[in-house]
C-alpha cells in the first residue's frame, strides 16, 4: 500500500500526480483500490505491466479513484508495475514514474496455463515479421522485415512513445540486396481515427560495401489487445554509391513496444 502523499511527475507545464493509497487488500485479491489527487482538472487512465489498461476518469477532474478488476488478468510477479496516463483540459497528455503495488498473494505460475499461452503467443508475434514486397521500376519481389525498437521516450503521450530508436533486418530473397541491417530512428504522431502516424529514416548497410539511408513512413492503422498495433510500413532506400540499386518497399504487420527499454 502506499500510504503517504507524493508526487510522481513533476516535469515543468505537466499535470502532477499525487497517489494516496494503491493496494490490494488480502481479503479482495482481485481488486486493485487507486486514489489520486492531480494538480488539475484531467482525464485518466492506468496501465498494469504495460499491458493491461484500464480508464479511471473519462471526464476531467481533480479527484480520481477506482477499483480496478483484476480478475482475468495474469501476472509473473508477486509485484505488479503500474502508471497512470493523464490529459489535461488543453490536451496536454502526461505520464507518471511507475510506482509498484505488491500482490496479497503469489501468482501459479503452471504448465499449459492460459500465462504461459499468453507469454507464448506473445512471443510469436513479437518476433513475427511484417511481409510485403520490394520493387523498382521493374519488377516486384516478396519480401520480410522485423523491426525491433530498442529504446523510446515519452513526453506526455498517452498510448505510445514519443519516439524510438530500432533495428530492423529485411530478408528478401529473390533480390539484391538480399540483406539488409537498419539503425534509424522513428517519431510518432497520434493522431485522430488511426493509432498514429510514425516518420523514420535509417542507416542502411548489407556490410559488403552496400550503404545508404532509408526514409520511412509507419502508419498505425488499430490496436490489437492494446498490446500490439497493425502497421503498415512504405519506405524508399537510397545507395549514393550504387543508385541502380534503389528501390522501394511496402510491408503489412504488427508493431510492439512491450519489450522496449523506457527512457
Amino acid at each position: 500500500m502506499l500510504s503517504s502523499l507524493f508526487s510522481i511527475v513533476k516535469a515543468q507545464d505537466s499535470v502532477e500526480v499525487y497517489i494516496i493509497e494503491a493496494y490490494i487488500a488480502p481479503e479482495n485479491e482481485d481488486t486493485l483500490k487507486l486514489f489520486f489527487y492531480t494538480s488539475e482538472e484531467a482525464s485518466s487512465r492506468l496501465e498494469i505491466d504495460g499491458k493491461y489498461k484500464s480508464v479511471i476518469s473519462d471526464t476531467l477532474t481533480e479527484t480520481h479513484s477506482a477499483l480496478v478488476n483484476l480478475s482475468g488478468y495474469n501476472f509473473a510477479d508477486s509485484v505488479i508495475r503500474c502508471r497512470i496516463f493523464v490529459k489535461s483540459s488543453a490536451g496536454a497528455e502526461s505520464r507518471s514514474d511507475v510506482f509498484e503495488v505488491k500482490l496479497p498473494y503469489e501468482p501459479k505460475i503452471e504448465g499449459g496455463s492460459s500465462y504461459f499461452l499468453s507469454c507464448l503467443t506473445g512471443g510469436l508475434i513479437f518476433l513475427t515479421p511484417s511481409v510485403g514486397a520490394a520493387f523498382n521500376d521493374n519488377e516486384a519481389k516478396l519480401s520480410f522485415t522485423k523491426d525491433f525498437p530498442l529504446i523510446a521516450y515519452y513526453l506526455g503521450g498517452y498510448n505510445f512513445p514519443a519516439g524510438y530508436f530500432s533495428l530492423e533486418y529485411t530478408h528478401t530473397p529473390e533480390y539484391f540486396p538480399k540483406n539488409l541491417l537498419r539503425t534509424g530512428y522513428k517519431h510518432i504522431f497520434e493522431v485522430p481515427v488511426l493509432s498514429y502516424l510514425s516518420p523514420g529514416v535509417n542507416y542502411t548497410t548489407d556490410f559488403l560495401g552496400l550503404n545508404g539511408v532509408s526514409p520511412e513512413l509507419n502508419i498505425g492503422l488499430f490496436s490489437v489487445s492494446n498490446t500490439f498495433t497493425l502497421n503498415l510500413k512504405t519506405r524508399y532506400n537510397w545507395f549514393p554509391s550504387a543508385s541502380a540499386r534503389n528501390y522501394g518497399e511496402v510491408y503489412i504487420g504488427l508493431q510492439s513496444f512491450f519489450f522496449t527499454y523506457e527512457l
